[in-house]
């Protein structure tokens, strides 16, 4: 079955919901939902399910944060099965996911019986191949794994991690780059990309975190993805160090993907 995406237009911020199984388009209602409604029509509905079309081609998908070829349509990701029950009951969808949900959206592998629609849990399996494709060593993979599930996995769901549920608790208050509907602020961003400029585009990652500091009341759920994004960027960049484009992949959702590309990339054929 195709994946059905949020996307957005980061210069007008317009956002659709494309169902490429169906080839429908919905713009948001209202209510600032995606929800049951007619079907988008015309030009900006042609535009948008090009765009969704292409994005499902890429070698790792549509995930959060890729971007169409032309640069003018960026992926929130797929929809997950959970919401598209909730979608077809009638029940209105965000129009976008948050920084946590698309962090966490990168360890959810789909369903069971080989359907790979993402279905809103990370099970203790897709734990840790997540953290394993990330380069970890397959003992560290087992603890970071281990830990998460025991931590925020449901017991009588085999310690599977509610994605939703966890999202929840991410503070209302933090680095202000996504506004009430958490659609990027790319105004917001850019003050942000505009000190690592200035610092010729890279920042250790102390003046990252000074530099948010200054900028916002980030609270303990934001901090800890900090401390995911440093250890990620240590391992891509070899040292303490965060660039611009990484900081800004990291909110758009695409840097766990991007990291997990280029380390398959250095694996000798045959391991």
């Amino acid at each position: 079955m195709a994946p059905t995406l949020r996307l957005t237009k980061p210069a007008t911020r317009e956002a659709f919901l494309v169902n490429l199984d169906r080839g429908t388009v919905f713009a948001p209602t209202p209510e600032r939902t995606f929800g049951l409604a007619q079907p988008l029509q015309g030009p900006a509905a042609d535009q948008a399910l090009t765009a969704a079309r292409e994005l499902a081609k890429a070698p790792q998908g549509p995930h959060a944060g890729a971007w169409t070829s032309d640069e003018t349509f960026m992926s929130g990701g797929v929809v997950n099965s959970r919401e598209l029950q909730a979608f077809d009951g009638g029940t209105g969808i965000p129009l976008a996911r948050t920084a946590l949900a698309k962090h966490l959206d990168f360890f959810d592998q789909g369903g069971a019986h080989g359907d790979r629609t993402p279905n809103g849990y990370i099970t203790p399996r897709e734990n840790f191949a997540g953290w394993k494709s990330l380069q970890n060593k397959t003992p560290v993979a087992l603890v970071k794994a281990a830990l998460s599930s025991l931590v925020f996995g449901n017991p009588k769901k085999g310690f599977a991690i509610d994605i939703e549920r966890i999202a929840a608790r991410r503070p209302k208050e933090s680095t202000h780059i996504f506004d009430a509907e958490q659609l990027i602020d790319t105004a917001k961003l850019a003050e942000y990309r505009a000190a690592f400029d200035a610092a010729g585009g890279t920042l250790s990652t102390d003046k990252v975190l000074q530099l948010v500091k200054d900028k916002s009341h980030a609270g303990t759920v934001s901090q800890g993805q900090f401390r995911s994004l440093f250890e990620l960027c240590e391992k891509l960049n070899g040292n303490k160090t965060v660039t611009g484009a990484q900081f800004e992949e990291f909110y758009e959702g695409s840097l766990l993907w991007d990291a997990k590309a280029r380390f398959a990339a250095q694996v000798p054929a045959g391991h």
